[in-house]
C-alpha cells in the first residue's frame, strides 16, 4: 500500500530513477515496477531520503548499473548497492526541512513564472485580434 508521504522510485521503462512523493489523501495500491522507501525508526528520516535520491549522484549510480537497453531496469538490489554514508538522524530532519522549504519557493516561483507566461500569452492574442 501506498500512504501519504511515501517515497516512491520508478523501477523500469523511460522514467526508471525518477522519485517522487505520495501526496494524496487515500491509500493506493503499489506497482510492481514501483518501488516504495521505507524509513527505520530513528535512523533514517524520508524527507532526507527522496533528497538523496534526487541527487546527480544517485541517479548516476543507479542508472549506471541499470541493465536494459532502450527501457533500462533497475531492481531493490541495485538501489541498495549505491554507497552512502547518512548524517544522525537529527541532522537528517534538519537538512530535509531546509531543502524542502527551498523546494517549496522553487515551486512557487514556477507557479508565478507559468501565469505570467499565461498572462503575456493572453495580452499578445488581445493584442493581434
Amino acid at each position: 500500500a501506498v500512504n501519504t508521504g511515501d517515497v516512491l522510485i520508478a523501477m523500469s521503462g523511460a522514467t526508471t530513477g525518477k522519485v517522487g512523493r505520495y501526496n494524496e489523501s487515500q491509500t493506493s495500491i503499489l506497482n510492481q515496477r514501483v518501488g516504495k522507501f521505507v524509513s527505520i525508526k530513528d535512523k533514517s528520516d524520508l524527507g532526507f531520503v527522496f533528497q538523496f535520491l534526487k541527487t546527480e549522484y544517485f541517479q548516476n549510480e543507479v542508472l549506471s548499473n541499470s541493465p536494459g537497453g532502450a527501457q533500462p531496469n533497475i531492481s531493490g538490489k541495485d538501489i541498495e548497492r549505491v554507497k552512502h554514508s547518512f548524517p544522525s538522524f537529527s541532522e537528517q530532519k534538519k537538512v530535509a526541512n531546509f531543502l524542502t522549504e527551498i523546494d517549496q519557493k522553487i515551486d512557487l516561483a514556477w507557479s508565478t513564472l507559468e501565469q505570467t507566461k499565461a498572462f503575456k500569452k493572453g495580452l499578445l492574442q488581445k493584442m493581434f485580434v
